[in-house]
């Protein structure tokens, strides 16, 4: 082959890689978005654990609380997170409302 045909080959392939990069990444970003652990409770005899953690997802982070292989989800960003344990099998996770708003609280029950 003539020298000038591999260099337009070289270079097609290189823009080619360098154009689908950026896509592979957004894919990948999008299937496994970045997640951060706001709160984390242990059950008083380490039997249980409940667990809040907040999903950068596109346009807005999505909130989950995450107990005995079961899974709340919620998108309203809340103020304060607190997790109180009546017993070994029941916890309750109060998301404190901005000013004005009533707490919301969740009732959690483990088998």
């Amino acid at each position: 082959m003539k020298s000038w045909v591999k260099q337009i080959l070289f270079f097609g392939a290189l823009l080619l890689i360098i154009c689908l990069t950026p896509i592979f990444i957004l894919m990948y970003t999008l299937k496994y978005p970045e997640q951060e652990q706001l709160e984390h409770s242990v059950s008083p005899n380490n039997i249980n654990e409940v667990e809040v953690v907040m999903i950068y997802d596109f346009p807005d982070p999505i909130f989950e609380i995450r107990y005995d292989q079961e899974t709340i989800q919620f998108t309203k960003g809340r103020g304060d997170i607190s997790i109180y344990w009546e017993d070994d099998y029941k916890a309750f996770v109060r998301l404190d409302g901005r000013d004005g708003e009533e707490p919301r609280i969740f009732v959690l029950t483990f088998d």
